[in-house]
């Protein structure tokens, strides 16, 4: 039951990670209120899930969003 739980609170955390970065907050910002004691923490934790740096998520936002214009 633990590993399910942890399982759930990383797919929250990642959720709100997702939303908070395209809301332009800064990858330091976003780390500190999702709890990780380091940005690199996040970061390492971000880019095994999506395969992309948050950066570089956030790049591709930015390209989509300009591509339906």
């Amino acid at each position: 039951m633990a590993v399910a739980e942890e399982v759930g609170r990383q797919r929250f955390r990642l959720s709100r990670a997702l939303t908070m970065l395209a809301d332009a907050l800064s990858v330091q910002t976003v780390a500190h209120r999702l709890g990780y004691s380091t940005t690199s923490a996040f970061i390492a934790m971000f880019q095994a899930a999506i395969g992309a740096t948050p950066n570089a998520f956030r790049g591709r936002l930015r390209e989509e969003e300009e591509g339906q214009r």
